[in-house]
This record gives C-alpha cells, sequence and structure tokens, in this order.
C-alpha cells in the first residue's frame, strides 16, 4: 500500500475515535445588534438560527405547484394545439385540443401522483403550521419595527441589527459623494429600455451581434436597480460596503453578454483564479524562506475608483488599436472604416452598460457616474483590466524596490519581497500611478500572513533546492467567524447540508499542506457542526466520503463511488448517449417530496427514455424575506405579473398577464394619463412592444408571434386602442368608471409558460366578466384550477366516426 493510502488511512482510524468528550455542545450567537433596541428571547433564539434559515412551510403553494406541474406535462409530452395561446383566437372559434389515448394516460397517471403527494404534504403541514405559525407571527411583529434594520454582514453568515436611522445615514453618505454618484429628478427605466432596443435592433441588421445576441441583451419589462448596504463587522464603526442589485435593469443582460466575450481581455499572469489554484502554484514556488517576507496589499473601494472612461478606453485600445482618423474627420459615420464603426459600436454598449445604470434608495433615483456598480456582471472585468494596466506600467520599478512575487485576486494582493525591501517605499510607488487608487498593507508577523482564506507561513529552513514546499498552508478565518452554517433542522433538503459539510472539508483536504493541519481543520468542522445540530456519525460519514472521493479523483479509481454516481460518469463518458433534460420546481415538504421527485423522474422514463427529469426541490422562503433591505419596485413598474383591473361601479372586472411593465400594459388598455407628466418612453411604449400584448377577437387582425417574442414598430392610433380594449368599451358603453389607480397583482412568475398558466389558473377561479377567453392556454392535469371543484372541461370524442379512443380533445362545455 502506497505512503499516501497509509496516512489516510491513520487519519480515517483517528477520525472515527470519539470526540464528544471533547466538544462541548455550545449555543452560536451570530447575532451583532448595535441598535437601541433590546431583543426579546423569543427574537433571539429565532433570530441566533440566521437569514437562511427556513421553518417547515405552513401551508401548500397551490398556483405555484400546478404551473409547474402543467408545464411539466406540456415538455413531456407536447402542446395539444397549435394554439399555444388561446388569446390569439377569433371569438367564434371553439378550440379543440387533440388529446391521444396515450397523453390521457399519461395525463391520468401524472394527476394520480400529484395528489399523493399533495395529500402527503397536507399532513405535514398541518403537523407543523401551530410552531411555525408562533414563529412567524414573532417575526411579523420584528418586521413592523421601523425603527430598526436587520441584515446581513460585508463577510460570512450572521445577523447585524442596526437603527434604522445610523444605516439610512451612511448610506446617504456613500451616495452624497458627488464625484461618484449623483441624484436624478426621475425614472429613466422606460426611456432607457426602448433606447437599447433599437439600439440593439440598428446593431443586429448591420451584423456587429448576432440574433442570439439580440435577443439576449434586448430588454423587456425590465426595472430601476436598487442599492442597500452590508456593515463591515471587522471594522471601526461599521462601515458600510454599498452593492447595487442589478438583476432586471434594463442593461443587465447586456452587460453579462460583454462580460462573456471580453473575459480574455483580463487574462494576466499576476490573477489569481481561485483559492485552490493559488495554493497549487505557492507550492511549487522555491524561494528560500529565510531570505524574503510576506507582504499583502488591499485596494480601498476598488469597484467604486475605477475610472470608466479611462477603463473604456483602455479595453477598445486592446481590441482595436490607436483611434484611427476616421473619428476626427467630416467624414459621415456610414463612411468610417469597418475598424471605426465597430470601435464606436462597442464604446457604446459598454457606456450604456456602466454608466447609464440608474438606482433607487429610500425612494430617490440615482446614477454612479464614476466606477463601476457591485453587483454588475462588468465590475470584476474592469477592476482586473485597469489592475493589469497599473501592474504592467509599475512592475519593472516593483521589482527594482524588491518585489519577486505579485499575485492578485481582484483587490487583494499577495506578495513576496526581498527581506531587506522597503515596504514603504513600495507602497508610495503603489498610490503614484492613481489618486483615487489606495493601496493599504499587511505584513507578515512571525512568519505567518493570512491571505483569502489561507493561512500561509514560511518555513524557516533552508532546503529550498529541495522539492519540498517553502510554505505550508492552513485555513484562516477572521475574528468575525461566527461558525454559523445551514442548520441541520433547518427545512431545507437534505442535500444542501451534505454540501455544507462536504465543501468545509473539501477546502480542508485542498488547502491544508499536511495531513496534521487536515485533521486539525476536521476537529474543527466536527466542532462546529455539533454546534449546528448535526449528529455525529452524518459529520463523521462526511469526512469519510468526501476524502475517499478525493482520492479517488487523484488515483482513478471508483471505490468511493456510489452506484448512482458510477452510472452517471458511464453515462457522460458515452458520447451515444445524449438526453434532453428537464427541470421541473417541487416544493420541498420532507421526504414526500423526495419520492414525489423520483416518482416524476420514472414518469418521463416510460414515456421517452431520452428524456432526463430533474427535480429542483423548493423550500420555503427563508427568514430573510421579513426583513427586506432594498427598496419595493413601485407597482407600475412590476412585470411577469397576472393582474386584476375592477370597475368602480359595477362587479365588473379584467385579469390579464404582462411580461413587461404595468403601466405599459395599462396604457395599452386605456388608462388616462395626464398629458403634462406623460413621458417619451411612455408614449413610445405601444410602439415596441405592442408584440408582447395579450389579445383576443377584439385586435386579431394584428400578427403577432409569442414564441419567440419579436418586435413589430407599428404605430397604434389612440382612438383605435381606446375603441378596442375591452376593459375601455365597457367604461365608454356603460359610462362607468375604471378604476385604474388600484388594480390588484394576483401572482407572477419569470417564466413565460408557468405565468400563461397562472393566468389561465386566475381567469378558472375568480371568472372574470369582461374576459372574452376562457384561459390562455389549457389546463390539462388540473382543469378545474384552483378550486377543488367539479372539473369545468369535459373530454369527448372529436370526431364520431373514429373508433373509440383515437381522437378525444378538450371543449369547453
Amino acid at each position: 500500500m502506497s505512503n499516501t493510502h497509509s496516512k489516510k488511512l491513520n487519519i480515517l482510524r483517528e477520525s472515527r475515535q470519539s470526540i464528544s468528550t471533547n466538544i462541548i455542545k455550545s449555543r452560536i450567537s451570530p447575532l451583532t445588534n448595535v441598535s437601541k433596541k433590546i431583543l426579546t428571547n423569543d427574537e433571539i433564539k429565532i433570530l441566533e438560527n440566521g437569514l437562511d434559515y427556513v421553518y417547515p412551510s405552513n401551508k401548500f403553494d397551490e398556483i405555484a405547484f400546478i404551473s409547474n406541474i402543467e408545464t411539466y406535462f406540456v415538455n413531456l409530452l407536447g402542446h395539444c394545439t397549435d394554439k399555444k395561446d388561446y388569446s390569439k383566437k377569433d371569438s367564434d372559434e371553439q378550440i379543440t385540443y387533440n388529446l391521444t389515448p396515450t397523453k390521457l394516460q399519461y395525463a391520468s397517471r401524472i394527476r394520480s401522483v400529484c395528489n399523493n403527494f399533495r395529500f402527503k404534504a397536507s399532513q405535514i403541514i398541518a403537523e407543523n403550521k401551530k410552531a411555525t405559525n408562533e414563529v412567524k407571527q414573532v417575526l411579523k411583529n420584528l418586521s413592523k419595527d421601523n425603527s430598526i434594520q436587520i441584515m446581513k454582514p460585508d463577510k460570512g453568515r450572521g445577523i447585524v441589527i442596526m437603527d434604522k436611522t445610523e444605516y439610512n445615514n451612511k448610506m446617504l453618505q456613500i451616495l452624497n459623494d458627488k464625484n461618484t454618484f449623483k441624484q436624478l429628478e426621475q425614472d429613466d427605466t422606460l426611456a432607457q429600455e426602448d433606447k437599447l432596443i433599437r439600439k440593439l435592433k440598428q446593431l443586429k441588421n448591420d451584423g456587429f451581434i448576432t440574433e442570439k445576441e439580440y435577443n439576449f441583451c434586448r430588454p423587456v419589462g425590465t426595472q430601476p436597480g436598487r442599492i442597500y448596504g452590508l456593515p463591515k463587522i471587522h471594522k471601526l464603526n461599521l462601515p458600510l460596503r454599498p452593492i447595487v442589485s442589478a438583476s432586471g435593469t434594463f442593461n443587465f443582460n447586456l452587460a453579462k453578454l460583454l462580460a462573456k466575450k471580453l473575459n480574455h481581455l483580463r487574462k494576466n499572469n499576476s490573477i489569481i483564479t481561485n483559492t485552490f489554484d493559488f495554493v497549487t502554484k505557492l507550492h511549487s514556488l522555491r524561494f528560500n524562506p529565510t531570505q524574503i517576507k510576506l507582504v499583502s496589499f488591499d485596494i480601498t473601494s476598488l469597484f467604486t475608483k475605477v475610472p470608466l472612461i479611462r477603463t473604456i478606453e483602455l479595453i477598445l485600445l486592446k481590441m482595436y488599436g490607436p483611434e484611427h482618423t476616421c473619428t476626427y474627420s467630416e467624414k459621415q459615420r456610414e463612411d468610417w472604416c469597418t475598424n471605426c464603426k465597430n470601435r464606436y459600436e462597442m464604446k457604446c454598449l459598454l457606456e450604456t452598460s456602466t454608466k447609464e445604470t440608474h438606482f433607487t434608495f429610500d425612494n430617490k433615483i440615482y446614477s454612479q457616474i464614476n466606477g463601476i456598480t457591485m453587483g454588475s456582471p462588468l465590475g470584476p472585468l474592469f477592476a482586473d483590466i485597469y489592475m493589469n494596466h497599473l501592474e504592467n506600467k509599475l512592475m519593472p520599478r516593483l521589482e527594482r524596490n524588491g518585489i519577486l512575487l505579485w499575485k492578485r485576486f481582484v483587490d487583494d494582493t499577495f506578495v513576496i519581497v526581498d527581506k531587506n525591501a522597503d515596504i514603504d517605499n513600495i507602497i508610495e510607488i503603489l498610490n503614484s500611478f492613481d489618486p483615487d487608487i489606495v493601496f493599504t498593507c499587511e505584513q507578515e508577523k512571525k512568519n505567518s500572513l493570512p491571505f483569502l482564506d489561507i493561512f500561509i507561513t514560511r518555513k524557516l529552513i533552508n532546503n529550498f533546492w529541495q522539492s519540498t514546499s517553502s510554505f505550508n498552508t492552513d485555513l484562516y478565518r477572521k475574528s468575525t467567524y461566527t461558525g454559523l452554517i445551514t442548520k441541520w433542522d433547518s427545512s431545507v433538503p437534505h442535500s444542501y447540508k451534505v454540501s455544507t459539510l462536504s465543501s468545509m472539508i473539501y477546502r480542508a483536504i485542498k488547502i491544508c499542506s499536511s495531513f496534521t493541519l487536515m485533521h486539525k481543520q476536521f476537529q474543527f468542522i466536527r466542532k462546529i457542526a455539533i454546534k449546528n445540530g448535526y449528529p455525529e456519525n452524518f459529520i463523521q460519514a462526511q469526512i469519510r466520503k468526501t476524502l475517499g472521493r478525493y482520492y479517488d479523483k487523484i488515483n482513478g479509481t471508483q471505490i468511493f463511488r456510489s452506484q448512482k454516481q458510477k452510472n452517471k460518469i458511464n453515462e457522460e463518458t458515452d458520447q451515444s448517449i445524449k438526453k434532453r433534460q428537464i427541470f421541473i420546481d417541487i416544493p420541498y415538504i420532507g421526504k414526500p417530496t423526495d419520492i414525489f421527485g423520483k416518482r416524476l423522474i420514472n414518469l418521463a422514463k416510460t414515456i421517452n427514455p431520452q428524456i432526463h427529469v430533474q427535480p429542483i426541490s423548493r423550500p420555503s422562503p427563508s427568514i430573510s424575506k421579513f426583513f427586506p433591505q432594498k427598496d419595493q419596485i413601485p407597482k407600475d413598474l412590476q412585470s411577469n405579473i397576472v393582474y386584476m383591473i375592477n370597475c368602480s361601479n359595477c362587479e365588473s372586472f379584467y385579469i390579464g398577464k404582462t411580461i413587461r411593465q404595468a403601466s405599459r400594459r395599462l396604457n395599452e388598455h386605456g388608462a388616462n394619463q395626464n398629458p403634462s407628466t406623460k413621458t417619451k418612453s411612455q408614449s413610445s411604449t405601444i410602439t415596441l412592444n405592442i408584440d408582447n400584448l395579450r389579445r383576443s377577437e377584439r385586435n386579431k387582425g394584428k400578427t403577432v408571434n409569442y414564441f419567440p417574442i419579436d418586435e413589430i414598430e407599428n404605430n397604434i392610433n389612440e382612438q383605435t386602442k381606446e375603441t378596442n380594449s375591452a376593459i375601455k368599451q365597457h367604461e365608454i358603453i356603460n359610462n362607468h368608471i375604471i378604476n385604474w389607480s388600484d388594480w390588484k397583482i394576483l401572482t407572477r412568475d419569470t417564466k413565460h409558460y408557468r405565468l400563461l398558466i397562472r393566468e389561465s389558473l386566475s381567469i378558472v377561479q375568480y371568472q372574470p366578466i369582461l374576459n372574452k377567453t376562457t384561459c390562455s392556454v389549457p389546463l390539462i392535469i388540473y382543469p378545474e384550477g384552483l378550486q377543488i371543484t367539479k372539473p369545468k372541461v369535459k373530454i369527448k370524442s372529436m370526431y364520431h366516426t373514429l373508433p373509440r379512443g383515437e381522437g378525444q380533445c378538450y371543449e369547453r362545455s
């Protein structure tokens, strides 16, 4: 047996010994309360579980479950008609769904499996309901206290409670920096979205971007970003790190595309890609440990200090070289050379993705005029490109002043210098390049230096010419480390808990430079896991399995792999097996969810062996949902929603859906607008987005393709819009008043087909008088909708001349 395996077995033997006498089970306290509020014992007990903690569900989300199951059926067996959206049909057109006996059989089997799961789930929910309701009532009461802000810390896991006034003042102090941020008078989301659509269409027509890239970047239903702050609890006075939640903004997908396309520009030998690669590189170095010292440099607020214009010019220089005379000449742009045209268009896209980003705080609109927002996909790219430029300019001087190794991860840099190097002189050189880029320094203590999550120690020996490493590496945790991990009793899938421990164990295996250090980390992981409620036998099993999988990978064996993992590897190596993968979200209720997921997989195999279904267990929302930090999106700017509009004079109402901003859809319905406040973006809404209208007989003459969405730029006459809208017709004919300001959001979904299902479910449930369609898409598994009543549809023969079972359909009764 090899020496490596002998050492491994010794570690395993040690790990089997009981450590219950050495580890005292104690409560982890991740709370940092700097507010004036005194918490009750119940509040402390609940919050100490962390903001990611999930309590058992106290209700079953019927509409989400049914929309996922109906989508599952369509993904497996296909649409039952060419009419994928009922709103496209003529008013007198009868909808016929060709359901074969096979489809009906599988629909029945799916319904049976679902009914069984819902029954088991309802039992478990009923058992937990009382205790869960009591906890959630405490959280609701705490969330109503407007004097405090409850949030996560900047790094690590925990909970910070701060007075709301102090939090707001610290955020405003950041936003009042006139060199970085600017307050805007109005929200230009709609205008910016329209402008970007026009630009992208022009670039697609010119061949600068592909059709696929256009569809990916084209903004639909976008919203303003929202800024919030995370307290740095490891620093004095708890300063905030500003983060912009940019997902869903008009330029977010464009930024993602550019970050991917330009990623090659950031490559540099000094960049650290991840911790594990850095540790491997470190152990390959051969220095005389007695002739060096370790230093790390940090940059203060790098993202907000990156000069945007300068960095964009660096990118353009790398891509297109120096500017040609075209841009300075009197030539029209269409007469420029191809290189100058492309350079101009790329600059336009880069500026749109960065300089034009706006966001809200405390219901005020701001934009960042310099630096790159924390939260933008382009943030790390811009930071790396600018820092690469700085390093290339300064490295000759730095090397003359004793720099032997320079490795950087975004704004943290690990440096090895000659033992006689003047660190103050090095800092002076670094800070001379750009007055906004300020480096701070930390030097080794007792031959050791923490860097990222690694504790690096140089060996005080002089055998650097040998094959052994010059450094020892161990895991490093800051003094603010709380020890909080996913709790064992948190109501999340079992795989979450396995991943929590296996990731900690794997990091220890990869980072620790000796078995002694690794064993020490295993003991620490045991201690932390036990404090978070994990059983000892589970902890031991995860250590054993993770070690086994690691050495299996190194040795090319499959000793510690389960049969399921072996089969998966065999399928991946067999290129002839290409399965289509379908994902389905299912609510996590416990063991019934696991059984339900397996039954859905088996059903799919019987339907089509070339389809692999991957159930995704979705736990209930965590505690954090009670303590939102970000501004709420204004109701008029919300998208991907199902909505209800009521008449003020009678009980009539209308239910519809839109993937765009609600204000656009309401205007198309005929919502009254004040001409003096009607913005350019509002008036241009109709021109650019009529492809997404929910349509019925009243506008059947207009061609539209919902799958995929295409842009149609035909003007809609205001008079036509008002007279053809069912809601507006009701208002005019009956001389009633539609309550345009008090409309309701019934439900929402980011997936288009699931949104159609949710609209159908809402129509079936509420039976709106003004709707001219009974639903948007067919409900096959749950034709009765959300109501547990007799189904409102029936199955009957489509062609009476056909033998029984060969042609059947759903028809409205």
